[in-house]
C-alpha cells in the first residue's frame, strides 16, 4: 500500500498537464512542484488512502467554469483562473473542488421567453429562405423566358427574305426606318 501512494511528480504533472488540456482549461500548467508542495501533495495523499481525492480535485477544477475564468459575478467580475498551487493552499479547498462546491450548474431548461425568442428567429430565417428561393425561383424565370425570346428572333426571317415573302403574297414592300429614308433622300 504504500507503494501505490508514493507519487512520481515528473508523471504527475504530465497528467496534470493532459488533464487540463482534455477539458480546455486555461489553468496554467505547472513547470515543476516545489518541496513544500510535493510534503503538502504526500501528506494529503497519505491521509485520503489514496491519490483518488487529488485526482478528482484536479479534474473537477479542469471542467469548472468558475476556476477557468469563464463564469464572472458581482464578487469576480473579471473571472478568477483557478491553478495548482492555489489547489493545493489547504485540505479544504482540495476537499471542497473535489466535492464539486467549483462544478457548472446544471443545464436549465429554456424559459418561455427564450423559447418565443428561439421560435421567432427560426421564423425568420424560415421567411428569409422563402424569400431567398422566390428571388431565385424569379430569376430562373426570366433567363428563361429571355432565351426562348432569343431563340424566337434567331428562328425570325429578317429583312430581305421577309420583303420576297411580302412580295410573294402581294403585300406592299416594308418601308424603310425614317432614318435610312432620309439617308435615300440625300444628294449625293
Amino acid at each position: 500500500m504504500e507503494d501505490e501512494l508514493k507519487i512520481d511528480y515528473e508523471q504527475f504533472i504530465l497528467w496534470v498537464a493532459q488533464t487540463l488540456k482534455r477539458y480546455g482549461s486555461v489553468i496554467p500548467i505547472p513547470k515543476f512542484i516545489s518541496n513544500g508542495k510535493r510534503s503538502q501533495i504526500s501528506r494529503l495523499v497519505n491521509s485520503a488512502g489514496s491519490k483518488k481525492l487529488l485526482m478528482e480535485a484536479i479534474v473537477n477544477m479542469a471542467k469548472s467554469d468558475f476556476l477557468n475564468g469563464r463564469r464572472r459575478d458581482k464578487w469576480c467580475p473579471t473571472g478568477f483562473v483557478a491553478s495548482l498551487p492555489w489547489l493545493l493552499a489547504n485540505d479544504e479547498r482540495i476537499f471542497d473542488v473535489a466535492n464539486g462546491k467549483f462544478d457548472n450548474p446544471p443545464e436549465q431548461p429554456p424559459t418561455a421567453a427564450e423559447l418565443r425568442a428561439q421560435a421567432e428567429e427560426e421564423r425568420r430565417l424560415r421567411e428569409e429562405q422563402r424569400r431567398e428561393e422566390s428571388r431565385r425561383i424569379e430569376a430562373e424565370e426570366r433567363e428563361r423566358k429571355r432565351r426562348e425570346r432569343d431563340a424566337m428572333f434567331a428562328g425570325a426571317v429578317h429583312g430581305e427574305e421577309l420583303e420576297k415573302i411580302w412580295a410573294q403574297i402581294s403585300l406592299p414592300p416594308l418601308e424603310k426606318p425614317n432614318d435610312e429614308k432620309k439617308m435615300q433622300n440625300r444628294p449625293p
